[in-house]
């Protein structure tokens, strides 16, 4: 398909300067650039070729990426701090256990992958001490990428409009509020990155895009087109792939254009701090679409609004939401990969102090900043007492002993599930802790497994790829309670703890996580592995379980017979 002059240059007998997505004439005239191609029969849009060429480019620069290990440019910010201090990532060592050597993720003490190791290997000495069975056989239609039954996505009408659209546009203004209606549901009530004020004037303009009046308001709405863009590509529509690509290049452009120049004063370094945290959002749906290691935006975005705390004495409500979603950004990847954070260690001492219309906020902040300290105990002292590890719970969070485990909210599940090391580790057991203590660990499991499960239908999970490894943990975590209630022995769960869970409570947070896994898997390739790792847990529990059963079928016969 090769560029020709447009329709509307042809008619009027001018030159056409064959630029993409839209000449220079039909963009003055605010018309559709339209060419008559031979091959096809019709008349092309240009913005169709244009929207080709970058998918064209995408997949050449995914090819270079996987031939070359380096990864693409980051769009060039100023940056007022060094990165190393604020870089989550370790200085390069060789690894003290080899068998968890990886450059992608972390494997060590703590992760998924060390707890399924643990649980896999005594379920396959379980198996082989017993002659019942053998050792069942994996088959997975995951593995050879062979699965019949794909999940449906729900429809989302968001088609490219190959009508007359405004050429400042890539899709029609509805679409565009339909996008940026879709981000306030989905992406606001859990990173208010806007403020109130922001976002009904947002949603109040019939034209984003050509209303907005300054870099700023222009600056948000690229940032939540190409936010809100990646997510209904990635949960709702896949065919809103390529526009989301584009709106992605949108922003690039917009940041480029706008941070070219080195003098930047006090409030462009604000700007320049609410741009990486809308690149850090773009990594946490995307892994690598915002070019460049989630760690290093995340630490550079933090050093530069510590910087920015330094400079100004004002810290106003704006200040204090970018700043809440900076320690939510490196509280979570610091607890992901396991690494230290000098942000969340030294975090402003004026963070926090939020006012009456963000007040909501705090609960979420001391969540954040309970994990975060839990895992760095455990990170500093694998063996830590169970007595030091409760007292890092925040009081409003702790769960009286009289509350079901099935009252637990998603913050209390978070914070309990978080101290599964104390009875999960190799160096631990189940006598490690109080079996109240093993009872609310486990209920936070199901608790936290559910409440995914919710959010999960309501398309309003950002980041796959680390709720994925918090889904199999909380998983594995329920499967080794199962495993301990098996053993009756009643100094480690009386009847009353694993009676107040229900009888049909017990399988369906197997099976939620099973579903859960399975979805993540469709929309995001490397979920297979964990998808994987859990099908296998489950079939060695599910034989473990078949085992007992024999064996409690055999006994209950011979007494039959004796009697």
């Amino acid at each position: 398909m090769a560029l020709q002059t447009c329709k509307r240059c042809r008619k009027r007998r001018i030159k056409c300067d064959l630029q993409l997505p839209s000449c220079s004439s039909c963009q003055l005239a605010d018309a559709e650039c339209l060419f008559f191609d031979d091959s096809l029969g019709h008349e092309v849009p240009r913005s169709y070729l244009h929207a080709l060429n970058v998918k064209v480019e995408e997949l050449e620069a995914e090819i270079r990426s996987f031939r070359s290990p380096q990864p693409a440019p980051v769009p060039q910010l100023p940056v007022h701090v060094a990165l190393d201090d604020y870089s989550l990532q370790p200085p390069s060592q060789e690894p003290a256990n080899p068998r968890y050597a990886s450059s992608d993720s972390y494997l060590g003490p703590g992760s998924s992958a060390e707890l399924l190791d643990n649980l896999l290997t005594t379920l396959v000495r379980r198996k082989l001490s017993s002659p019942h069975s053998p050792l069942p056989k994996f088959a997975s239609t995951f593995r050879d990428g062979s699965d019949e039954h794909t999940l449906a996505f729900p429809a989302l009408n968001l088609k490219i409009n190959p009508g007359k659209l405004d050429t400042q546009s890539l899709q029609h203004p509805q679409v565009q509020r339909a996008l940026i209606e879709y981000y306030a549901k989905a992406v606001q009530p859990s990173f208010p990155l806007l403020s109130p004020a922001q976002l009904r004037l947002l949603l109040g303009y019939e034209n984003p895009l050509r209303q907005s009046s300054n870099d700023c308001e222009r600056l948000l709405i690229h940032g939540m087109l190409a936010i809100s863009s990646q997510l209904v590509a990635r949960d709702l529509d896949r065919d809103q792939t390529i526009a989301a690509s584009l709106w992605t290049e949108k922003l690039f452009d917009h940041i480029n254009r706008i941070y070219s120049h080195s003098a930047s004063d006090a409030i462009n370094g604000r700007h320049t701090v609410l741009a990486q945290c809308f690149l850090v959002l773009l990594d946490l749906i995307i892994p690598g679409s915002s070019r460049g290691s989630t760690w290093e935006i995340v630490g550079s975005a933090s050093g530069n609004y510590a910087a920015l705390c330094e400079e100004t004495d004002s810290f106003d409500d704006d200040c204090q939401r970018i700043g809440f979603c900076l320690f939510a950004f490196e509280s979570t990847v610091a607890c992901h990969f396991h690494r230290p954070s000098l942000f969340c260690n030294s975090a402003p001492s004026r963070l926090g102090a939020f006012s009456p219309e963000s007040e909501f906020l705090s609960p979420s902040l001391h969540v954040f900043r309970a994990m975060y300290s839990i895992n760095q105990h455990f990170t500093l002292d694998p063996d830590p007492s169970p007595a030091a590890m409760e007292a890092l719970i925040p009081a409003t969070f702790r769960i009286p002993a009289s509350a079901r485990p099935s009252e637990m909210s998603l913050a209390q599940a978070q914070i309990y599930l978080a101290l599964h090391p104390l009875f999960t580790s190799p160096s631990a057991g189940p006598h490690s802790c109080s079996p109240e203590l093993l009872n609310n660990i486990a209920g936070a499991a199901s608790a936290f497994i559910a409440c995914t499960s919710k959010l999960n239908r309501e398309h309003r999970i950002i980041s796959i790829w680390t709720t994925a490894e918090s889904v199999l943990q909380a998983g594995a975590v329920w499967g080794a309670y199962l495993i301990l209630s098996k053993q009756e022995d009643p100094s480690i769960l009386p009847t009353r703890s694993i009676g107040a869970f229900g009888s049909g409570s017990l399988m369906e947070p197997l099976l939620q996580c099973s579903s859960l896994l399975a979805s993540f898997a469709e929309r995001w390739k490397p979920g297979r592995h964990y998808f994987q790792a859990w099908e296998a847990f489950v079939e060695m529990l599910w034989a473990d379980t078949d085992i007992q059963r024999r064996a409690s079928s055999n006994y209950q016969s011979q007494h039959e017979l004796l009697v």
